[in-house]
């Protein structure tokens, strides 16, 4: 079903069209996790938690630090000294510590379903955080919060996806995300391990398998099959998989998108705050 305008692309939008499964079904329970957001998070522990506090929402948050410069447009989550939210506020970059809602819950199938008929009520463009906010405020529905332990990031935004991306070169980090009994299914794409020829220099980067360095890359997140061609200067940047970066090109504070190629642009800089942005299959 097209959207008239981007407005109405929100997650209300995309339960109440997908209603009929989940009243047919009838779940006891039912658990909201955004794809924007990346954590590794038992859900079965925070269902547990849910059932035992009678609560009629649990909802998920992370304590965050940086938050007058991350999480931007997320929820700020007030509670009381007995985890019981009593208010949601949209961080502004205000204050340099908050609780973050990561925007997961857990709450009853008839709850769920109730939620989402009284925001389609109100407003065609209220969101599942809307109708709860409101819920809370003015109905003095039952929201508990449950602690998310572990790296978080939300993807909301262009700069978000950088700091996010660049946060994984850290290895506590990445190795919060990896876990041998806990495999990550994605569709696989095996390749030979990466070639460094002959001239390549690579300092305090992540580069994935497949691709093929003859430049210099620092600072950097390299994606699978990507080539780096001799005289190339790829800087505190990001190149997504199967990307081709010619001889001599510099970059600096740059997103390349798949399958992209830079070749005449010789000199592509942003900075960390508003990094550039090369579109997938662009060629430059």
């Amino acid at each position: 079903k097209p959207l008239i305008n981007e407005i109405y692309n929100n997650d209300i939008s995309s339960f109440a069209q997908n209603i009929q499964f989940v009243e047919d079904y009838a779940p006891s329970y039912v658990v909201i996790a955004p794809c924007h957001f990346i954590y590794k998070q038992d859900f079965t522990k925070m269902i547990e938690y849910h059932i035992k506090s009678k609560n009629e929402i649990t909802l998920l948050y992370q304590k965050a630090k940086d938050t007058d410069t991350s999480y931007l447009g997320c929820d700020v989550v007030l509670m009381n000294d007995k985890k019981r939210v009593t208010d949601m506020r949209v961080n502004r970059g205000k204050y340099k510590y908050g609780n973050i809602s990561l925007e997961a819950y857990v709450m009853s199938g008839p709850t769920f379903i109730d939620l989402v008929n009284k925001a389609q009520e109100i407003s065609s463009i209220y969101s599942l955080s809307n109708i709860i906010k409101d819920s809370i405020t003015k109905d003095n529905m039952k929201v508990g919060a449950y602690k998310h332990q572990g790296f978080a990031c939300c993807l909301n935004s262009l700069n978000a996806y950088y700091e996010a991306s660049m946060s994984i070169r850290k290895q506590k980090e990445l190795l919060s995300l990896i876990d041998e009994d806990w495999p990550i299914y994605t569709m696989t794409n095996d390749s030979c391990p990466t070639l460094y020829k002959e001239g390549a220099s690579v300092k305090d980067s992540i580069v994935a398998n497949g691709c093929t360095i003859e430049g210099t890359v620092i600072n950097s997140v390299i994606g699978r099959n990507v080539v780096i061609k001799k005289g190339a200067v790829v800087k505190d940047s990001i190149i997504l998989p199967d990307a081709l970066i010619n001889r001599d090109v510099k970059l600096d504070y740059t997103i390349v998108d798949r399958f992209a190629i830079v070749t005449h642009a010789k000199d592509l800089s942003g900075t960390r705050e508003e990094p550039l942005y090369v579109k997938r299959r662009d060629r430059i």
